[in-house]
């Protein structure tokens, strides 16, 4: 089918779903409006990326500068920092070991692992005689003595950094931008700008699953296992994907032509999933039908502003932290 007369046909059968949604559920309540239980901004420095620690207690913030920095949540104090005489000047990413006892920096050609408690350096690896003019794009840990990158040229980097041994292998014709470590370390997760998600055997290298969208994907979120997982491209292909499988399960479904995504949060047993706009809103699925169930947003202090983290505490309050390092906590339990 012609693409235009496609969308057109999407863009009207959402829309007439979504007006006998209306008919249909005009007199029941809508869900209950959220406002954050607290807020707090971190820091004014202008943050290049942030995460959230695997406790829900920290906040580790890349600044211009550079500057890294880790914060404790409960007090708003900023913990420890490494300045701009610490750190390469063009570094621009960062990632934490699943421990948090290691820290990986990167400025596109060299790596620098330290560790984190001490922010002591422990090794710097140079990547340029195996990517010449390419450049690292997204890093994680295998564990934390093996690393992995993704790179702007497609390739994959497997770094053993204890042996000095480096595997590379071609996954993606473009920028390889997300890369996730599978449960147990069994398996590799890429994502890239040619629209590949694909599923790749750390034992052997080979390839386990693939999904291709249409556009470059902009969203690669898995649920707990990696039985299930949210693939979103550039434009309208926004699917449940089930890479044991390796099949489709199932779509978001709206009356918009397009929408766009980039984080992302399964919870509730996969049966509902937290995605986030480019900017600072956010939106509440059902996973079995792909239905809307609300949106809010997260404080904004700037036009640009975006959430860089979303994680779900053991008690079950949604932690969210945007560019504009500020962190704010939210009562999710009244959502249907």
């Amino acid at each position: 089918m012609n693409p235009f007369f496609s969308a057109t046909y999407r863009y009207l059968r959402q829309l007439l779903s979504a007006l006998v949604m209306v008919v249909t559920l005009g007199g029941c309540a809508d869900p209950p409006a959220l406002t954050p239980l607290s807020s707090q901004q971190l820091t004014t420095e202008q943050v290049l990326t942030a995460r959230l620690s695997v406790g829900f207690n920290k906040a580790y913030i890349l600044t211009r500068g550079p500057a890294f920095s880790s914060w404790a949540l409960d007090t708003g104090r900023q913990l420890q920092r490494l300045s701009n005489d610490q750190l390469p000047e063009n570094t621009r990413d960062f990632v934490i070991s699943p421990d948090e006892s290691a820290l990986m920096t990167s400025d596109g050609q060299t790596v620098i692992l330290w560790e984190r408690d001490s922010l002591t350096a422990v090794g710097t690896l140079d990547f340029q005689q195996q990517l010449g003019d390419a450049q690292v794009y997204v890093m994680a840990f295998i564990s934390n003595t093996v690393l992995v990158t993704g790179n702007s040229d497609g390739s994959i980097i497997i770094a053993d950094i204890g042996n000095n041994l480096f595997k590379r292998y071609e996954a993606h014709s473009s920028e390889v931008t997300k890369l996730l470590v599978g449960h147990q370390q069994q398996m590799l997760y890429s994502a890239g700008n040619d629209g590949k998600v694909v599923a790749t055997s750390l034992q052997d290298l080979s390839v386990h699953a693939e999904y291709t969208t249409p556009f470059r994907v902009t969203s690669m979120v898995s649920n707990a296992d990696n039985s299930l997982m949210f693939i979103s491209d550039a434009l309208n292909d926004q699917v449940f994907w089930q890479p044991w499988q390796n099949r489709v399960a199932g779509a978001l479904d709206y009356w918009q032509q397009y929408r766009f995504f980039r984080k992302g949060l399964f919870i509730r047993d996969d049966t509902r999933l937290i995605t986030t706009s480019p900017k600072t809103d956010l939106t509440l699925w059902r996973t079995d039908t792909g239905e809307e169930i609300t949106s809010w947003s997260a404080t904004s202090h700037s036009m640009g502003s975006a959430i860089l983290d979303l994680q779900q505490t053991d008690n079950g309050r949604l932690i969210t932290l945007t560019s504009d390092a500020v962190v704010e906590s939210w009562d999710i339990s009244g959502l249907p």
